[in-house]
Formats: C-alpha cells, structure tokens, sequence
C-alpha cells in the first residue's frame, strides 16, 4: 500500500527525496509515485518502493519550468500533467523512450 513507502522528511528541504511543501500526487501504470513541490518548484519520481529515480527541477516561467507546482495528473499515454500555479499553466511531459 502507498501508506507504508518511505516518502517523508523531518524537515523541509530540498534533497532528493526530501520534500518542501508537496502539492500533489500522481502514480502512473508502473505505480512509479510522481509527487510535485510548491516550496522546490519540482516533481520528484520514486519507484514502487519509496526508492528515489528522479526529479524535474527549474523554477521559472519558460518550457519545462515550474513556479508553484501543484496538481498532478498521468494520463494513459503517460503524459504527465502538471498544473503550474504560479504560472498559471498547465504543463504536459510526454514520456521519452
């Protein structure tokens, strides 16, 4: 269950797997947990067990950036959809391959 995967922090900071004011979540069909950060402007991406893979990390207004992240969604195709609210956007990642 979600519940027991080791996401947390002590204190808000700004490592991997760390965690500053988290917003939203999103698990694709991988169950690949995809949690974004309104104190970071970032998504984080863990695997099924809480393991740290990677991140999407550039505060700012251009393509791919974030200011205020919040809502997250993961479409089929897994497009990956992140509701930017300091940018007042939504922003779509298409998977690579």
């Amino acid at each position: 269950p979600l519940s027991s995967l080791p996401l947390h922090a002590a204190l808000p900071c700004c490592g991997d797997g760390e965690f500053s004011q988290p917003q939203g979540l999103a698990i694709d069909c991988e169950g690949n947990v995809y949690v974004s950060e309104y104190g970071n402007d970032r998504i984080q991406v863990f695997d099924p067990q809480g393991r740290f893979l990677r991140k999407w990390e550039s505060e700012g207004n251009g393509d791919g950036e974030f200011s205020q992240p919040q809502g997250l969604a993961i479409d089929s195709d897994g497009d990956v959809y992140v509701s930017d609210q300091g940018n007042h956007r939504i922003l779509v990642f298409k998977p690579t391959v």
